[in-house]
């Protein structure tokens, strides 16, 4: 299933640079599958979770380096990476960005395991 979000980084300058970043989807069912399946976590830059509040969000946070990290991931996304945490428009927050990610169900993969 190819899910759409839209994305915004928070900047936080806390001494030690800091950023949170929020992806809302089309629909909590493609917020869910994409937390299902895994497809933006990784050991560089760390997982996404999914808001309580707001079913059809994903939020992250984490550091300069880890943001670096997750741009590359998010730019193979589609996302045009110089948005992400340019300060072209605000010094709090990047510019919006979209991505498409494609959420393959786990328990499809099963269908394809050779014993």
């Amino acid at each position: 299933m190819l899910c759409k979000a839209t994305g915004q980084l928070q900047h936080h300058f806390w001494g030690t640079y800091y950023g949170t970043l929020v992806l809302e989807f089309e629909n909590a069912d493609q917020a869910n599958a994409v937390m299902l399946c895994g497809a933006l976590n990784g050991e560089s830059w760390g997982v996404f979770k999914q808001s309580d509040k707001h079913s059809q969000c994903i939020g992250w946070h984490g550091d300069s380096s880890q943001l670096e990290c997750l741009k590359r991931r998010l730019g193979e996304c589609g996302a045009d990476v110089a948005k992400i945490d340019s300060l072209a428009k605000s010094i709090d927050h990047g510019e919006e960005f979209t991505i498409t990610v494609e959420a393959i169900d786990p328990n499809q993969l099963s269908l394809f395991e050779v014993a």
